[in-house]
C-alpha cells in the first residue's frame, strides 16, 4: 500500500500567490539598500556587493531584478523624484490664496530636503555626472509637469488678484525654491564651521525655512518690483 499523500491542492495555489510578494518585498529592499549606499558613497564609489549584502541577498538576484549598476541607480533616482513630488502636495495648493498657496509650497519643499537628507547625496552625485543617467528616464523628465504647471497657476492668481508681479517665470521661481534649501543643507557642515554656529538643528531649520517664505513671498509682492 503506498502511504505517500499528495500535496493539498489549496498549498499550491497558496505558494504561487505568495511569489509575487516575497518578490516585491524583495525587490523593494534591494532598492531601499541602494538608496542608501549611492546617497553614501555616490554613483562612482557604490558597490553592489555592499547593497546585496545589506539586503540579504545574492548578487545575480540583484541584477536579475535591476539589470545593471546604472540601471538600479536609475531606478534609485526615479523613486527619488517620486517620493519628492509626493511631498510637494501642489494638488492640496491649488484654490487657495495666492500667498498662502506660495508659502505651502516653498515650506513643503523645504521640507522635502530636511526630511529626506539622502535626497542631497544623490543629487550630488547625478550633477557630477552632469545628469546623464536621470536623462535615460522618460518618467523623471516628465515628472515636473504637473508641479510647473500649479506654480504658474498660482503665480498668474497672484497676478490676477493684483497682489504679484507680473514678470517672474514658474521655472525661475521652481528654481529658487528649491535652490534656497537645497544650498543650506548640501552646505550646512562648513557653513556652521565658517559662521560658528549651528545651521542643524531644528531651531535653526526652522528658521531658515521662514527665511526663504519671507523672500520669495517679498519678491513676489507686486510693490516690490
Amino acid at each position: 500500500m503506498n502511504s505517500t499523500r499528495p500535496a493539498p491542492k489549496t498549498a499550491n495555489k497558496k505558494s504561487r500567490s505568495a511569489r509575487p510578494r516575497d518578490a516585491a518585498a524583495t525587490k523593494a529592499t534591494i532598492l531601499d539598500c541602494a538608496v542608501r549606499e549611492f546617497a553614501e558613497r555616490g554613483y562612482d564609489g557604490a558597490r553592489i556587493e555592499r547593497i546585496v549584502d545589506a539586503a540579504g541577498v545574492n548578487v545575480s538576484l540583484a541584477y536579475q531584478y535591476f539589470g545593471s549598476k546604472e540601471q538600479m541607480f536609475i531606478a534609485v533616482m526615479e523613486h527619488i523624484y517620486g517620493v519628492m513630488r509626493t511631498h510637494h502636495g501642489d494638488i492640496e495648493v491649488r484654490g487657495l490664496d495666492p500667498a498662502a498657496a506660495m508659502e505651502r509650497l516653498v515650506r513643503n519643499t523645504f521640507r522635502i530636503f530636511v526630511k529626506h537628507p539622502e535626497i542631497i547625496g544623490l543629487l550630488n552625485s547625478e550633477n557630477v555626472h552632469r545628469g546623464k543617467h536621470i536623462a535615460k528616464s522618460p518618467y523623471i523628465q516628465k515628472l515636473y509637469n504637473p508641479l510647473l504647471d500649479t506654480i504658474a497657476e498660482v503665480l498668474q492668481s497672484g497676478i490676477d488678484k493684483g497682489v504679484f508681479r507680473s514678470d517672474c517665470e514658474a521655472q525661475d521661481l521652481f528654481i529658487s525654491l528649491n535652490g534656497m534649501g537645497y544650498f543650506l543643507l548640501s552646505n550646512q557642515y562648513t557653513l556652521s564651521v565658517i559662521l560658528g554656529r549651528n545651521l542643524s538643528t531644528p531651531k535653526a531649520l526652522k528658521r531658515h525655512e521662514d527665511h526663504i517664505v519671507a523672500v520669495v513671498l517679498g519678491y513676489l509682492r507686486r510693490d516690490a518690483g
